[in-house]
């Protein structure tokens, strides 16, 4: 290569090589864990071709792989191969483990009277592994004592390996509150995250419905004991909310201008598109959507904040601005102070350009001020006099010269 400078010159070489393949790596990874007797999936293998000019080409296929072996465990090495390349990544293969166990089948008795002793005959656990298999198991687990000697449903803990699982059984001397509880808890929830947005009614409702709970009635009773539910979880459905607060809806509602037409027909739709949005949640929201509302009315405020006039019309002002830059000031005896008033009341009128069309008054007042300016020059007087000399006078009269005494012309 020659470099040439200010008529000076050097050389230098370069080499220019072919573009050759270097090597592989791995680019996407297959699936890297295996159980024994786990068959080889590296359908998600993709491998990178490295090239000299360090550039690359993702390969999907047409390379070998070596070295997979699920028969035991451990870490296997595992080489591909594409050409004359290879490279390597590991896999483990691994025992199944448990990670839970489940009831599969429940024991054969599963109510109780009080008093008597758990039966655990004909309970089948399953135990879950990591490999997606279960085995069942009949024994070999223990369990936590369970005091039967009340009425109501007892939860049963069985141990197997490290885990544990549950399952419930009833003494069934007294009627089942499972649901009455369920229920009690259900409306304690709904109090303690609503009791400020429900109406008095809906509170003294459910509280009286809560309250109507009798314990300790036989299985004989079941279906009282299940009304007392059914009427709490009914007083829980049937709340009502109570109304929005609109006082500052109503606030910034008569904030909104009579008179729209001013304004530019984007500022007003911003207007009037917050307020169809608030009116819409005021139609059907409740007390739960106060603090939606709040943000929609507050929305509203800002746009109406926000509206915006069309600027004033400073057309016959920047005629007259013409009138003045275009001013031939000879032909004025005063052109000169007439124009020097005239721009440095320009100065005044370009300060104030940024007037909205509700001050247009105050740009009128600004033309009719500089057109007074303008009223102000005075014409230079352009008749001309014209002159003869008398018979028999030495005057002469050249162009726009007179040359002699002037009591000898005539006018």
């Amino acid at each position: 290569v020659t470099v040439t400078y200010e008529g000076k010159t050097t050389t230098f070489d370069v080499v220019v090589n072919n573009v050759e393949e270097s090597g592989i790596v791995v680019n996407t990874l297959p699936k890297t864990t295996y159980f024994l007797g786990d068959e080889a999936d590296f359908s998600a293998l993709s491998i990178k071709l490295l090239y000299n000019n360090g550039t690359s080409t993702v390969i999907m296929d047409g390379f070998t792989t070596t070295g997979f072996d699920s028969s035991t465990t451990g870490v296997k090495t595992i080489t591909v191969t594409y050409g004359d390349f290879f490279t390597n990544f590991d896999i483990t293969v691994k025992n199944p483990e448990i990670t839970s166990i489940t009831v599969k089948t429940p024991p054969t008795k599963t109510e109780y009277k009080p008093g008597e002793t758990l039966d655990l005959s004909g309970l089948v656990l399953s135990a879950n592994y990591d490999d997606g298999s279960s085995v069942e198991v009949t024994d070999g687990y223990t369990y936590d004592p369970v005091d039967l000697s009340t009425p109501g449903t007892k939860s049963v803990t069985v141990y197997y390996d490290k885990f544990d699982t549950s399952f419930d059984v009833s003494v069934m001397a007294y009627a089942d509150y499972s649901e009455v509880e369920a229920a009690k808890t259900a409306a304690a929830e709904k109090l303690a995250a609503e009791s400020d947005v429900l109406t008095t009614d809906s509170i003294a409702a459910i509280n009286d419905a809560v309250n109507a709970v009798v314990y300790d009635l036989t299985v004989v009773d079941q279906p009282t004991v299940d009304a007392m539910a059914k009427a709490i979880n009914d007083a829980v459905a049937n709340v009502e909310y109570l109304p929005l607060d609109t006082a500052e809806y109503t606030a910034t509602v008569d904030k909104i201008p009579t008179d729209l037409s001013i304004y530019t027909t984007d500022s007003v739709a911003a207007v009037n598109n917050a307020k169809a949005a608030a009116d819409a949640l005021l139609a059907t929201g409740d007390k739960r959507n106060q603090a939606e509302f709040d943000e929609l009315v507050a929305k509203l405020d800002a746009a109406i904040t926000a509206l915006d006039e069309p600027p004033a019309d400073y057309s016959e002002v920047d005629a007259l601005i013409t009138t003045v830059n275009n001013l031939d000031t000879s032909l004025y005896e005063n052109g000169e102070a007439v124009k020097a008033e005239a721009d440095a009341y320009i100065e005044v009128i370009n300060a104030n350009r940024g007037y909205k069309i509700s001050q247009q008054s105050e740009v009128d007042a600004m033309r009719d001020s500089l057109q007074a300016i303008l009223d102000k020059l005075v014409e230079v007087d352009t008749r001309v006099a014209v002159f003869k000399a008398k018979e028999g006078s030495t005057t002469v009269i050249s162009g726009r010269y007179i040359y002699g005494l002037k009591e000898k012309l005539t006018k």
